[in-house]
């Protein structure tokens, strides 16, 4: 979704830090929900769907857990530089640097909260 984002820009559509601290859409912290917002920018409904399912499913299985704070530094230099990345219209470089932010929280969650990976997910 970062490279879509970076592609819309990269075609002449503005993204703004402006824009992207006006969403309305919080995770359960009440900080911005970056990927959201990333997906929503994208403008594809299928991944602002899935990104929807993915935030309610992290929120609900990880709630009461916390990372080591140093997970909450190195996130917000992650998605600083993702948000550079789409905002100079770098499809290649956003999507890079999106791919490696998701690996290292899923190995932190290994790391801290492993039993979390193993959940099952209850659509009901």
């Amino acid at each position: 979704m970062a490279r879509l984002a970076a592609e819309r820009v990269k075609s002449g559509v503005a993204w703004s830090a402006q824009e992207s601290a006006q969403s309305t859409e919080v995770d359960a912290e009440g900080r911005r929900d970056f990927h959201f917002t990333v997906a929503k920018f994208a403008d594809d409904p299928v991944l602002l769907l899935f990104a929807h399912a993915l935030r309610d499913i992290t929120e609900d299985i990880s709630r009461g857990q916390r990372l080591p704070a140093v997970a909450d530094a190195d996130r917000n230099i992650a998605h600083a530089d993702i948000e550079k990345a789409i905002a100079e219209g770098k499809p290649t470089k956003a999507e890079e640097l999106m791919r490696g932010h998701i690996e290292k929280y899923t190995e932190l969650i290994a790391t801290h909260s492993p039993h979390l990976l193993n959940q099952v997910i209850d659509w009901a």
